[in-house]
């Protein structure tokens, strides 16, 4: 394992003559991958001394250009480049996503000026790509920003932590006292102990996936950060969430909190659900929790934040009108029509090879296990690369991040897009995990066929090696990646790529993808890396794991749908009506009917839907 002790980065982004010169990365052990660092810290260190004569003007001139633009190339050579502020100009820096729509760019600018905010919209509108906007944005106008999310798989997709960890929670902190966690957050922060300052420095929470959030857990979340930034101001124990401001993201009339009201809002003990009156009852403290109190925005701390709501109405997934019309229906939980269900149960469609999405995992491994054994083909297996990188010093609550699966690979990483293990033959239908190069339309959720094996190549542009080039991570870490890669590349034996084709006529070789996840609150970051072959078989996907995904081609089996949402998380992975088949029991098209009464009244009332 790589270790580590972080990087030393000093920058004053102010414009003013005594700002300090940033530092180039300091590392107590010398990792492997930093031959090119220190190649260029000469070169470093003489812009540096340049930079100290000069002061800091916007243009400050050197021989290559403007200083600052040469230190950026630079600092891009040593490979982190994402850990640089603009230290001369202070600029804010440009967003390097897809490019925003007007209302997309609005959400932005109303982050930026500093207002709460909830944002929501169908499946395929851009929620992420907002999130990522604004996060940026506001991290270039200096704010220190903490992105979160209620899971883990939701919180590895947005390059965030989970609210339980930003807490400091475990699953056993359900069961203490809301009294004992506001005297626990005062106490550290009296003490000054390092886990617990993240909350002094925070400006700005963003949570992303607010639908699973459950009304306690965000009420807790608030109350215990009034406490714990008591010393930002007097203010601070009265404001919503100790005064930072506060973002929050996703849509209610998809998946809900699971197993909301398990323990008390006060005192933490076990409740008991009333079933004939949908209530959840403490006996302890003799308090009743309304089921339909289940949500976020039932909240006390919903209501303190006093939120501007924005619905994002622009869908970029599908194009189809009719299918949209059908979309939004089932989003809202207005039954289908029998047209309707006829519609997409008997419509012509182009699903040959179309990956087929199921309710439950078992479902889902069946398929799979039965499709691979067919294959007489020579299988090929490949087992992730995981790296914990940990800046020890200023994040001691990451500690856990450091346990690993008995088979390697690290326990924190278990709900990661790319599989621990990967099974791949020719002939396999397989759906691509990452955004490899959007303008050819090879992107997550992408579908195709293996149809050979090739060498891993020695030494090729990233775009004809099967790499992620587009998006905010593809530049980022590139040493660290390359570096991970080859390590990879190491341990696979034989040590060949899989040749896919895709359905949209595209061949690429896949090569390994590693994802570099940013942890901890606090510059220099902790790491998490795991490097792997980003595909999985394309037989049968769950419809969690599919979330978030774009399909051209898709069968839904929804016999044994089972929750609100699903059924419209399924059929709103489909970008057209052609490119959808609903197979087995009708029925299932049925689940949900109605949708959440709460969460219709909420949408009507903000949104007026």
């Amino acid at each position: 394992m790589l270790g580590y002790s972080g990087y030393a980065v000093t920058a004053d982004s102010s414009n003013t003559s005594s700002s300090k010169p940033s530092e180039a990365p300091l590392f107590k052990e010398r990792p492997f991958w930093t031959e090119e660092w220190l190649k260029n810290k000469q070169t470093f260190d003489e812009l540096n001394e340049r930079q100290e004569v000069l002061g800091n003007p916007p243009a400050a001139p050197t021989r290559g250009g403007r200083l600052e633009d040469c230190k950026n190339r630079v600092v891009e050579d040593l490979g982190e480049a994402t850990l640089w502020d603009k230290c001369i100009s202070g600029e804010p820096s440009e967003y390097n996503g897809p490019r925003l729509s007007p209302e997309q760019a609005r959400v932005v600018e109303l982050a930026a000026q500093g207002r709460n905010i909830f944002y929501t919209g169908s499946a395929g509108c851009g929620k992420s790509t907002v999130l990522r906007a604004i996060a940026q944005r506001l991290r270039a106008l200096g704010k220190h920003v903490c992105v979160m999310a209620p899971t883990g798989k939701a919180a590895l997709a947005i390059n965030g932590t989970t609210t339980w960890t930003f807490a400091g929670w475990t699953l056993n902190t359900r069961k203490v006292s809301l009294a004992k966690l506001k005297k626990a957050a005062a106490e550290l922060s009296d003490k000054k102990l390092s886990e617990y300052e993240r909350f002094q420095r925070t400006d700005v929470i963003i949570i992303d996936e607010i639908s699973m959030v459950e009304n306690v857990h965000f009420e807790r979340l608030n109350q215990f950060m009034k406490e714990a930034r008591r010393k930002t101001g007097r203010a601070a124990r009265w404001l919503p969430f100790g005064g930072v401001q506060v973002i929050v993201t996703g849509d209610f009339a998809q998946l809900p909190p699971v197993r909301p009201f398990e323990h008390c809002y006060k005192c933490g003990s076990e409740i008991q659900l009333d079933v004939m009156q949908k209530t959840h009852n403490c006996l302890l403290c003799k308090v009743s929790y309304p089921a339909v109190d289940q949500w976020a925005f039932r909240s006390k701390a919903w209501e303190e934040c006093n939120f501007a709501h924005v619905h994002l109405k622009t869908i970029h997934r599908q194009r189809d009108d009719i299918f949209i019309s059908m979309l939004q229906k089932c989003r809202l939980g207005d039954p289908f029509t029998p047209e309707e269900i006829d519609l997409l149960m008997n419509h012509e469609s182009e699903t040959t090879g179309a990956v087929e999405l199921y309710s439950t995992r078992e479902e889902v491994r069946a398929v799979n296990e039965r499709e691979f054994r067919k294959l007489s083909t020579t299988p090929h297996s490949f087992k992730c690369h995981d790296t914990f990188i940990w800046n020890e010093h200023d994040h001691p609550q990451l500690a856990i991040n450091r346990k690993r699966h008995p088979d390697g690979w690290l326990t924190y990483l278990r709900d990661h897009r790319l599989d621990h293990q990967v099974e791949l033959k020719t002939g396999m239908p397989v759906v691509l995990l990452a955004n490899l190069n959007l303008d050819k339309g090879l992107c997550n959720g992408s579908q195709g066929e293996i149809i050979g094996w090739t060498a891993p190549p020695r030494s090729t542009p990233d775009e004809a090696a099967g790499r992620a080039t587009y998006g905010a991570g593809a530049g980022s870490y590139a040493a660290l990646k390359q570096a991970q890669i080859a390590a990879f590349e190491k341990e696979v034996d034989p040590a060949v790529w899989p040749i896919v084709r895709f359905t949209n006529g595209v061949q690429c070789t896949i090569c390994a993808e590693c994802v570099v996840n940013e942890l901890g609150d606090e510059k220099p970051y902790s790491l998490i890396c795991r490097t792997q072959i980003p595909l999985t078989p394309a037989w049968a996907l769950s419809i969690h794991k599919a979330q978030g995904m774009t399909l051209d081609r898709v069968k839904v089996d929804l016999s044994r749908a089972f929750s609100e949402g699903q059924v419209y998380v399924a059929l709103s992975r489909a970008t057209s009506l052609q490119g959808l088949k609903v197979v087995g029991d009708p029925k299932g098209l049925m689940v949900g009917r109605g949708g959440n009464r709460e969460v219709r009244a909420f949408y009507r009332e903000k949104f007026g839907l």
